[in-house]
């Protein structure tokens, strides 16, 4: 009896002319890299009923599917982890307009300074009466400590301290330099999915597979790992 392929696919199939060294992700793409629905992703870039777009997406195709940057990712993590953990659409779309004035920078959720000072530059860029409030959800919910300085520190930043790499699991990276932002295997521009797929071809075979590209076999654990936890 074969056994049905889980193997979580990314498809890249569409890059505009501008993506590259920026990465490109379909919705369905990016939300299975942040481990959220395709909808919640979307509702950010696109709205809902009575309601407009949170952010604008870097790439606009015309008569195409939408498609995300590297960094339209990480502000949409940022966005869901903080309306999840309490804050209203309303308080943050004012640390939102506030962060970009403060860094004069569109993609305000990807700077370095957060991973240092996130709190106090949060409250910092609010005013008085949204400060009172943001400080109740934070203190309460604790957002930052537990959820969004573990994700920054999962990034690395460029000399413009905007976030340039994401180390999404151990040997695993998403680098929009490379492959348009497919997740590869750390030290190479393997990509994970590849390597997954073979070794399911390989009846399971690591010395195999890493034989075949002439890598260590630790590398196609960490992309089997990665990419099985991806389809669980």
């Amino acid at each position: 009896m074969r056994t049905k392929d889980m193997t979580t696919q990314f498809t890249f199939k569409t890059q505009p002319s501008s993506a590259l060294g920026q990465g490109v992700y379909s919705v369905t793409d990016g939300a299975k890299l942040l481990r959220v629905s395709p909808s919640k992703l979307r509702y950010w870039f696109v709205g809902g009923k009575d309601r407009k777009p949170f952010f604008e997406p870097e790439y606009k195709v015309d008569n195409a599917p939408l498609l995300l940057s590297f960094h339209d990712l990480i502000d949409a993590f940022f966005a869901v982890q903080l309306r999840s953990h309490g804050l209203s659409l309303q308080q943050l779309r004012r640390v939102y307009e506030g962060l970009k004035k403060y860094f004069g920078e569109k993609h305000a959720f990807c700077r370095e300074d957060l991973r240092t000072d996130g709190e106090t530059i949060f409250l910092h860029v609010v005013d008085d009466r949204g400060r009172q409030e943001l400080v109740e959800v934070l203190s309460r919910q604790r957002c930052f400590p537990q959820v969004l300085l573990p994700f920054l520190k999962q990034l690395d930043f460029d000399v413009k301290r905007m976030a340039s790499r994401w180390n999404i699991a151990r040997g695993v990276v998403v680098d929009p330099a490379i492959s348009y932002g497919q997740p590869v295997v750390l030290g190479s521009c393997i990509s994970a999915e590849i390597l997954a797929r073979q070794w399911r071809a390989n009846g399971r075979n690591m010395d195999r597979v890493a034989a075949f590209w002439d890598i260590p076999q630790s590398q196609v654990e960490s992309a089997v790992r990665f990419i099985e936890g991806m389809a669980a």
